[in-house]
């Protein structure tokens, strides 16, 4: 519904986790089953951290 406020982010490296620590790659392995389209994929990952970080679009 909002996916220009939408980014993906995890807590890594998990500093509070002292047992069972996750594997990231599994969680990043669902953002497909998340979103509807490889286009959202792109604004989650790409575009809505490169425009709130200001980085340059190279």
């Amino acid at each position: 519904r909002f996916p220009a406020r939408v980014l993906w982010g995890t807590d890594w490296p998990h500093p509070n986790i002292k047992e069972h620590m996750p594997n990231d790659g599994d969680l990043v392995d669902l953002i497909p089953l998340m979103t509807e389209s490889v286009g959202l994929q792109q604004k989650l990952l790409v575009d809505n951290p490169q425009r709130l970080y200001g980085f340059d679009n190279k």
